[in-house]
């Protein structure tokens, strides 16, 4: 495996964007039996925090993790690998998610953080979503989604759109720098 060839990179953590989502639903069924015997409660999905964290984590790392490689891709192609820093500058989602990264790599607070917001992620949650966005599906998936918050506790933005525009901006780099 080329761990520089950029498209790869990108290609490998499209895919895990998309584990947020499965399509498997009857795995993710959780019946269970009202204590009268007079019916039962179903649910879609998990609870596990700890195991949705880790799903969520594991895609968060593999976004971040984009920026190294896209500054050696723009060093050898001839462009000064600082773009890459300038555009996280500019965006609240990129620095977002290198902030989030960092912390679970060296702890809160971080010494310099790139968004001065302290953000997090709350009420990861699992569950069943009637309709998808991803193109060519249009079923039901089960869907894990969150929330970033600043350290007021504030929304500042959706998981998904978290991941969504990350990716898209350093797609976008990638293509603009022919990577």
């Amino acid at each position: 495996m080329n761990y520089n060839d950029i498209k790869s990179r990108l290609k490998r953590t499209f895919v895990s964007l998309n584990d947020r989502f499965d399509e498997d639903i009857d795995k993710h069924i959780n019946v269970e039996p009202w204590e009268n015997g007079m019916g039962e409660s179903w649910t879609f999905g998990s609870s596990d925090q700890v195991s949705l964290y880790n799903k969520v984590m594991i895609i968060l790392y593999n976004l971040a993790s984009l920026k190294d490689n896209l500054k050696n891709s723009l060093k050898k192609n001839g462009y000064s690998p600082q773009i890459i820093e300038e555009e996280i500058n500019n965006s609240i989602y990129l620095k977002v998610l290198i902030d989030i990264v960092n912390q679970d790599k060296h702890g809160s607070p971080l010494r310099k953080p790139r968004s001065n917001i302290n953000p997090y992620i709350s009420d990861l949650n699992q569950g069943l979503r009637l309709g998808d966005k991803r193109e060519g599906f249009d079923g039901p998936v089960i869907l894990i989604d969150g929330y970033i918050r600043n350290i007021d506790g504030q929304i500042i933005f959706t998981l998904d759109q978290l991941v969504e525009t990350c990716y898209e901006k350093f797609s976008d780099l990638s293509n603009k720098y022919n990577c």
